[in-house]
């Protein structure tokens, strides 16, 4: 009977470090992908700035509408908020991976204020 007890507390274990493995390897995966992605936002969040400028400049010299400037400026709000939405799926895989890692125990073993 012990040895049967054994053996499913090797599983378990075994079965355990798998998982986390499988779970750091994707929130790492994650991480770099969501790099990319910030990247390219990036990118686009300064193209639309640059359309924005545009915009005011052509508005102040009379060859756009204020509307033109306005949707414009939407345009940037938009992208801002993409860029938004990138960094917390960002922040968000980095808590799991440290999750995976092991990060929760941190939390457990530090002293808590009350």
């Amino acid at each position: 009977m012990r040895e049967a007890d054994y053996a499913a507390s090797v599983a378990a274990y075994n079965h355990a470090i798998l998982e986390a493995a499988r779970q750091a390897a994707d929130a790492y995966a994650l991480i770099m992908s969501l790099e990319h992605r910030s990247q390219a936002q990036q990118q686009a969040l300064q193209e639309t700035e640059r359309t924005r400028s545009l915009a005011e400049q052509r508005q102040q010299i009379g060859l756009a509408s204020p509307l033109d400037t306005l949707e414009a400026d939407s345009a940037v709000l938009a992208q801002r908020m993409n860029d938004i939405e990138i960094q917390a799926a960002r922040l968000r895989a980095r808590v799991a991976l440290l999750k995976a890692l092991g990060g929760d125990a941190l939390q457990r073993t530090l002293p808590h204020d009350h």
